[in-house]
């Protein structure tokens, strides 16, 4: 069985905080992080096509381990 979260807060000057997690509440060995992410970011551009992130993803460390594994990183991205 796995629970996750997912969310996104905006933030003044449009900066926004967005994160989504699971956590599989049913392993044998305890409950086990999954898979999740963090980002800090802002859009900017005509109609705010481009963004740029900085986050983390959020990675197992193996069953029975809660606590992720943090992989950092910076992002730039555009919507078409």
């Amino acid at each position: 069985m796995t629970t996750g979260y997912s969310g996104k807060i905006e933030l003044p000057w449009d900066f926004y905080v967005s994160g989504f997690a699971d956590i599989n509440i049913a392993d044998k060995e305890g409950p086990t992080w999954g898979y999740g992410e963090v980002v800090f970011g802002k859009p900017f551009g005509k109609d705010s096509r481009y963004k740029v992130e900085v986050g983390a993803g959020l990675k197992s460390k193996g069953s029975g381990e809660i606590n992720p594994r943090k992989d950092l990183r910076l992002i730039a991205g555009i919507n078409f």
